[in-house]
């Protein structure tokens, strides 16, 4: 009867143990899994730090190189591309103090020649500033573009827009000249109808026009919409952004990156730019 009584005792004692060896084995099996899930989740997470470094890779900009100097400009020095410090302004910009404008540590200018009007006349006019803002820019050694906002719908009209550029800037200290296209979704404006695909015969027709008397082209756009001219990839872009930094491809070569800058010499707002000047 002992005997029995040991033996059911023994059988009891080694089915606890069994048991609870099975809990054991449970819980760690569930910790496991949920470790390896998250280890699967770690591994999954992108790699920003090397996504920007292939991009960096690929465009040749490094977005940590740029930097805000003593004055609130935007700077750029990489050892193969630096930067320079630019405004762009038009009559709207009020009667400027050049000389404030230097000291303030600009070195270049784009400036408004003029632009062509709406509707089915489409009559071109020049910035009645645009006289005083050359002369007074390169009396303090700024260097000046100009550009032109278009309301060309064909690629005679731009060439036309072109010439009548050419001949406002003729014998004045000019280096660029921009070609400025935008949507404006007016009721009057001519380039509503205009699509995406026919931009760059436009832009080009008036860039090769430019080129014949040795100014150098820009295109102005903003960078949302930049990719239109992809495939006229010889005229650098002059690009618009406000907020965050843009992609710098090799094509970018002036940021316009505020459009609510001060500086000395000009009241109210100003539009500040950023050029990219690479090394050959």
């Amino acid at each position: 009867m002992i005997k029995k009584v040991l033996a059911v005792l023994v059988i009891m004692s080694l089915a606890v143990f069994a048991a609870s060896c099975g809990e054991a084995q449970i819980g760690t099996s569930d910790t496991k899994s949920a470790s390896s899930e998250k280890a699967a989740e770690k591994e999954t997470l992108p790699d920003t730090t090397a996504a920007e470094e292939t991009a960096a890779e690929k465009t040749g900009f490094d977005k940590s190189k740029l930097k805000k100097d003593s004055s609130g400009f935007l700077t750029y020095s990489d050892g193969s591309t630096t930067s320079e410090i630019g405004i762009d302004v038009s009559s709207y910009s009020g009667e400027i103090d050049w000389n404030y404008v230097a000291e303030s540590g600009v070195t270049f200018a784009i400036i408004r020649a003029g632009g062509r009007g709406y509707g089915d006349e489409g009559a071109m006019y020049s910035d009645e500033s645009l006289t005083l803002n050359l002369s007074g820019a390169s009396a303090v050694g700024i260097k000046t573009g100009v550009y032109f906002f278009s309301q060309a719908v064909t690629a005679e009209e731009a060439e036309e827009e072109a010439d009548y550029v050419l001949n406002l800037i003729d014998g004045r200290n000019v280096t660029w000249v921009a070609y400025d296209f935008e949507h404006i979704k007016d009721d009057d404006a001519r380039t509503d109808k205009v699509k995406d695909s026919e931009i760059p015969a436009l832009a080009q027709a008036f860039c090769d026009r430019i080129k014949t008397k040795g100014y150098k082209p820009l295109i102005y756009v903003e960078a949302e919409n930049s990719a239109v001219y992809k495939d006229v990839a010889d005229i650098p872009l002059w690009i618009a952004q406000y907020e965050g930094t843009p992609e710098i491809t090799e094509q970018v070569y002036i940021w316009q990156y505020s459009k609510t800058g001060t500086i000395d010499g000009v009241s109210g707002s100003v539009d500040l730019n950023i050029m990219f000047e690479r090394k050959q």
